[in-house]
């Protein structure tokens, strides 16, 4: 008996049987091929990330909201410390007292008079030294500090009686102090006097 060849669809059984295991193995292989939907994953990254955003803000603005009165804290006590360097700077004028005023003036510092004039520190302190010009009385009111990060304005009424050369004086004056903070330490820089005509 002639040995049979062995047909590759041996032991497969009939031809619709044969189509089944193909189409259940393109089943299984399109299967595999083919990804999960990533919509849940794309609506948990965008909820993540909502809520990352809103988080930051928050922060944020429990950032701001607790800076708002440390500047303001910090504000204040500048305020008061110029106030006190102003109070000081007048008591060392009536004292006629060069070195206490020295002390509160920047080397740089000039004066700037109701004529425009400009006088600077050394020659300022050395008419004081010398007593050509001496302040009895400095009264001032209506006083505004500005304070800019480390800068500060500073504008006075002053009312003040004195000498000069042996002349008494008595003026009015809308005065300007600016005040800068070099090395945590304030130090006038500048002064201005402007004439105050009454109305």
């Amino acid at each position: 008996m002639p040995h049979r060849r062995r047909s590759h669809l041996d032991g497969i059984g009939t031809r619709s049987s044969f189509r089944t295991i193909i189409a259940q193995n393109k089943i299984s292989t399109w299967s595999q091929k083919i990804p999960d939907p990533p919509k849940r994953i794309q609506r948990h990254n965008s909820a993540s990330n909502a809520a990352g955003a809103l988080m930051r803000r928050t922060i944020i603005a429990l950032l701001i909201a607790a800076a708002v009165p440390l500047l303001a804290q910090t504000k204040s006590i500048d305020t008061r410390e110029i106030l006190k360097l102003e109070d000081e700077f007048g008591r060392a004028m009536m004292k006629n007292d060069p070195e206490a005023i020295g002390r509160l003036l920047a080397d740089d510092w000039i004066i700037i008079d109701p004529d425009g004039g400009i006088v600077d520190r050394a020659r300022f302190l050395g008419v004081i030294r010398s007593g050509s010009l001496s302040h009895e009385v400095m009264d001032s009111r209506d006083v505004r500090v500005r304070i800019y990060g480390n800068s500060a304005a500073v504008t006075a009424l002053t009312t003040t009686t004195g000498k000069f050369t042996g002349q008494t004086f008595n003026t009015e004056e809308r005065a300007t102090d600016l005040w800068v903070k070099k090395n945590g330490r304030w130090m006038c820089v500048l002064s201005q006097l402007t004439r105050f005509t009454k109305k």
